[in-house]
């Protein structure tokens, strides 16, 4: 008699950890390929470098080479700081930063990635806590444009939570995340950076859970839970991880997974050495 496997019986599915190319600043493309495939990377999330020599669009075609003779996918992009002021009350401020914001949606699909992930506002001060519904008006309404770009060109969309700096700038808690991209299309989700919750003081496994079913990526970096943005190597800081990792495969087993490290003024090779240890440690648990 044969034997069916039932749903609960098969095996889960293997994750995939990328890394950041911020961990090495601005370097060219080649030189940052052959850094990740000494060490066995095969996941790789890109920003926007200013310098020339690092700027991928340049050879969008090259790029694309250059990956793939590495054994290196792009699956996720992350949008230029210059687009991320979506919510200045300044419309000249905030028609820049939405302009810039857009004409990074292109060359992501070009490359070949299938998600970018957008701030919604950006740190400036005073953020007064009388001017939230209209700060999350203006993003929605930046966010709205991008999201209807990134659906033709068949990108998905994911906005992080930020770290709020000890100001009540929205879009800290996954919450505010999730009111402001409500309605914007199946296709645009959140992004959790445990980081960003646990300097917020939140639980970044809760906020995992929180997401649900719109947790589209997460960016894996540490940080000491005091309010600023580190970028710490997970276990430097106070981030609970194991119940974060549970929380991931939970709800959102597929959802795209980046470590988000700084080199913080040590050598990135060695980061890069630590961080690795831990992706294949996390990989065979």
């Amino acid at each position: 008699m044969s034997t069916v496997r039932t749903d609960s019986t098969r095996p889960a599915p293997a994750v995939t950890y990328g890394v950041s190319a911020s961990l090495f600043g601005e370097i060219p493309i080649a030189e940052l390929a052959e850094k990740l495939s000494r060490h066995g990377w095969r996941q790789l999330e890109l920003g926007f470098p200013k310098k020339p020599e690092a700027d991928w669009c340049r050879d969008i075609a090259g790029t694309r080479r250059r990956l793939s003779d590495a054994g290196i996918a792009v699956p996720s992009v992350h949008i230029s700081s210059a687009g991320w002021n979506l919510a200045d009350p300044d419309d000249a401020v905030r028609q820049a930063a939405l302009d810039r914001a857009l004409a990074c949606l292109e060359p992501a699909a070009a490359l070949g990635a299938c998600l970018v992930i957008t701030h919604h506002n950006a740190a400036r001060a005073p953020f007064r806590e009388d001017e939230r519904a209209a700060t999350i008006g203006r993003s929605r309404q930046a966010l709205a444009t991008l999201a209807d770009r990134a659906r033709a060109l068949g990108l998905g969309l994911a906005v992080e939570n930020l770290p709020q700096r000890r100001t009540p700038r929205p879009g800290g808690p996954i919450a505010d995340i999730l009111e402001i991209i409500r309605g914007l299309g199946s296709h645009v989700g959140v992004c959790v950076d445990a980081g960003h919750s646990n300097a917020n003081g939140c639980n970044a496994a809760d906020e995992a859970r929180a997401a649900g079913t719109t947790l589209l990526a997460v960016h894996i970096q540490d940080s000491d839970g005091l309010g600023e943005d580190q970028h710490l190597l997970p276990g430097a800081g106070s981030t609970a991880w194991l119940p974060f990792i549970a929380a991931l495969d939970a709800v959102a087993p597929g959802c795209i997974r980046t470590f988000e490290v700084g080199a913080n003024g040590a050598d990135p090779e060695a980061v890069l050495r630590d961080v690795t240890r831990l992706r294949d440690a996390w990989s065979a648990s």
